[in-house]
């Protein structure tokens, strides 16, 4: 695996924690407006969102990655 491919990955996977955070904090605060806070459905709704996210940013760089070639 060449390091341009590892550097990727690492954004890929930096990119997703930050959105999965932004997901949980803006779900959790929606629950809180409607009455029903529960952080546990926050974070597994958070876990989902991030879990595809790193998938299709993951294929996308796959794909634009057999392009080049």
């Amino acid at each position: 695996m060449s390091m341009l491919t590892n550097f990727k990955r690492r954004s890929v996977a930096g990119q997703t924690m930050v959105a999965g955070v932004i997901f949980f904090l803006a779900y959790t605060l929606y629950l809180d407006y409607t009455g029903s806070p529960n952080l546990i459905d926050s974070a597994f709704a958070a876990a989902i969102f991030a879990s595809s996210y790193f998938v299709t940013s993951t294929i996308v760089l796959r794909r634009k990655a057999q392009r080049r070639k």
